[in-house]
């Protein structure tokens, strides 16, 4: 199977229905949350509250994620900086016609 651009959200989901039970999408999504909130510099003890899983887990995460070479981590840094600049131009934009009384 190829995943290109006739492969679309829904045929996305069904696949992923298929493959993974619930507990393994799960852990899918807390390890991608685990990136995401290791990358946003939250500490272990705060991620592991945050996502339900042992701080143990969460260092293993530490090193494994450690590796700048990894694909998914250069993605979500991206994502990371696109949603500063979005937060930017939101404050920006408050700052400039959001203002009380007016």
């Amino acid at each position: 199977m190829t995943v290109g651009k006739n492969f679309n959200r829904k045929d996305f989901v069904k696949v992923i229905d298929e493959l993974f039970t619930p507990a393994e999408k799960i852990m899918i999504v807390k390890r991608i949350g685990m990136l995401y909130l290791l990358l946003k510099e939250l500490n272990a003890q705060t991620i592991s509250e945050m996502l339900h899983v042992s701080t143990s887990t969460v260092a293993t995460y530490i090193a494994r994620f450690n590796d700048n070479s990894l694909y998914v981590k250069k993605l979500m840094k991206k994502e990371i900086e696109n949603e500063k600049r979005l937060g930017m131009i939101t404050d920006a934009f408050e700052e400039l016609f959001i203002q009380p009384g007016i």
